[in-house]
């Protein structure tokens, strides 16, 4: 990764529309903690999936859907860790909340992957309203 520039485009879907991303959006920005730090969001059909790296790679893995709940019609987002340490509780707060955001206008999962020199609350904050103000669902 190294974008010099903020870039956007929408990516006609052809041979199935799952398979290639709807719209695509890379920056660079440098975040309140100090570092920079890479974004790349890629929409697709049935999921959003988020990159925010420090560390050039693509870090923690983890998956977040909207589930209905039948006994209680509320929403319950489900949230696992897919590949990382699951003992972090960032992890899990950050891939709820922005699960949370994108269940307001899209039914998409998500999937995030966040690799950070430092996983602090301050950062993990700076992460979510920058992906939030450059949302793509």
């Amino acid at each position: 990764f190294s974008f010099p520039m903020a870039t956007s485009r929408v990516v006609p879907p052809r041979y199935g529309a799952s398979s290639v991303p709807v719209e695509e959006r890379r920056f660079a920005k440098v975040l309140d903690d100090g570092e920079r730090t890479e974004f790349v969001l890629l929409g697709y059909e049935n999921c959003i999936m988020v990159v925010a790296t420090q560390l050039r790679q693509l870090g923690h893995l983890v998956y977040a859907e909207r589930e209905l709940d039948a006994d209680q019609d509320a929403e319950v987002f489900s949230v696992r860790v897919l590949l990382g340490d699951r003992r972090e509780p960032l992890l899990e707060v950050c891939a709820r909340q922005l699960i949370a955001n994108v269940a307001t206008t899209s039914h998409r999962s998500v999937l995030l992957c966040l690799a950070l020199k430092q996983m602090t609350p301050q950062t993990v904050r700076s992460v979510l309203t920058t992906i939030i103000e450059n949302r793509i669902w």
